[in-house]
């Protein structure tokens, strides 16, 4: 009798050990997404000239990422409940390096920008699976809020990294060698993530909301795509503002479905939430004015001093989200 204290104590803390190893495993995996955003950026010059990309052609090594992860990301959140949030989330890591290797050997322009739209669709699964498995393995508030913290720091330190860790790869290696380095992390996520992750159920309702898939996944679509062809199009268009409107006219018809169906994709009463209201507007600048930061700095045509005017959102946004 006297033993049951003993083993009761050791469980408990090997369940404690693997829930912070859980929480390494879903950061590695979103350092690994965010930093692919930022860390082409200061490649592009180089991957220009080497594949011949044109200057209206070269801005989709990055719109094809952005274009696929902001279309599919509300999706994937709901496959994951419906399906299971382990499966989509290795599904995530193997569709992610696959675009990664597509990328790191691609001889010319076309494969290049497939791999980083493959690249895109794996972040779309990874996102929001990685928060919603780190919010059910810490169901204790306490912890829970620390582990955000570290999640948090982290990502907030991955524009940084990503700027600093693509110039200096492009300066001693080769811009290749960007992508490449996604495959080793990518393996031990797959090594890693069934013996880690907990297996998850699925949700309470098996319906899933077709409309609200089609309406999510096309109006980000289209407002990136309208966005993203602005340098080559310009403002007045007939082309952008017929897709500008068309996008918008999307995500309002989203909003219209989503009153009336019987499980939601977005359920909207969540923006009744002050909390959450504030916090989303609070995150969306920020990400404007981190993107924004995220421009290549050409500094005498070397890649590895693009980073230098992004010092001070390495040492100050990890700061604030440690004490948020």
């Amino acid at each position: 009798m006297s033993q049951a204290p003993t083993h009761l104590g050791s469980a408990e803390q090997l369940g404690a050990v693997r829930r912070w190893l859980v929480l390494v495993l879903v950061s590695l995996a979103f350092l690994m997404v965010e930093l692919d955003i930022t860390i082409v950026n200061v490649a592009l010059p180089t991957i220009q000239r080497e594949l011949g990309f044109s200057e209206s052609d070269l801005q989709w090594v990055v719109n094809a990422y952005l274009l696929l992860f902001g279309g599919f990301v509300l999706l994937a959140g709901r496959a994951a409940d419906l399906f299971g949030r382990k499966p989509m989330f290795m599904a995530g890591i193997a569709v992610f390096g696959l675009g990664s290797a597509i990328s790191a050997v691609a001889p010319s322009a076309a494969p290049l920008v497939i791999g980083r739209a493959l690249q895109g669709l794996g972040g779309a699964a990874l996102a929001p699976t990685g928060l919603s498995l780190l919010t059910t393995t810490f169901t204790e508030p306490r912890e829970r809020t620390r582990a955000l913290g570290v999640w948090t720091f982290i990502l907030t330190g991955s524009v940084a990294i990503g700027l600093t860790l693509g110039g200096a790869i492009t300066d001693i290696l080769s811009w290749r060698w960007i992508f490449l380095i996604n495959i080793p992390v990518v393996v031990l996520l797959l090594i890693a993530a069934p013996r880690l992750l907990p297996r998850s159920a699925e949700a309470a309702g098996h319906g899933f909301d077709v409309a609200g898939a089609l309406l999510s996944t096309a109006g980000p679509a289209l407002l990136v795509y309208a966005l993203a062809n602005v340098p080559a199009w310009g403002w007045n268009s007939g082309r952008t503002i017929v897709l500008l409107v068309a996008g918008a006219g999307v995500l309002a018809s989203l909003g219209v479905v989503e009153r009336h169906v019987q499980s939601p994709l977005i359920r909207l009463q969540i923006f009744r939430v002050r909390s959450v209201t504030v916090g989303t507007n609070i995150s969306y600048c920020a990400s404007c004015s981190r993107v924004s930061g995220c421009l290549h700095f050409g500094w005498g045509n070397c890649a590895g001093h693009s980073s230098v005017p992004m010092a001070p959102w390495w040492l100050v946004a990890p700061t604030f989200s440690m004490s948020s």
